[in-house]
């Protein structure tokens, strides 16, 4: 069975904040989240990732897409609020070196179609939403 992920996207001034990684000779963008844990809801698990990975809180506006491929099921939440400085904490910190770097950035949504945005899936389904 998948296991469960929860992401948030964040936007404001239209513009979408990503976590930018160098990784193993890679560059690329994903959706700030992480593991869903046993005891929480998908909303309560992307509030405590948010919290852990970017030190901010949130407000979840709604659930905007689901996406599952055989790694995982996960969750989308839209926010466009938040509060606190946005700094890189928790896992992503600690686990920072040469060859492994994250960084947080806001990016025009409009140019995410020509960004490396993982997943590619969640990145079409973002593009659609933005489009209507």
């Amino acid at each position: 069975m998948p296991y469960k992920r929860a992401a948030i996207i964040l936007i404001q001034n239209n513009n979408i904040l990503l976590l930018h990684r160098h990784k193993n000779g890679m560059d690329y963008f994903v959706f700030p989240g992480g593991h869903i844990e046993k005891y929480e809801t998908p909303e309560e698990g992307v509030l405590r990732e948010i919290k852990e990975e970017a030190s901010i809180d949130v407000t979840v506006e709604k659930l905007l897409f689901e996406h599952e491929d055989s790694n995982a099921h996960q969750y989308y939440f839209l926010a466009t609020r938040y509060s606190g400085t946005i700094r890189l904490g928790g896992e992503e910190k600690q686990r920072q070196t040469k060859e492994n770097k994250y960084s947080f950035e806001w990016v025009p949504i409009y140019s995410i179609q020509n960004i490396n945005l993982k997943p590619e899936e969640a990145k079409k389904k973002l593009l659609q939403y933005v489009k209507n």
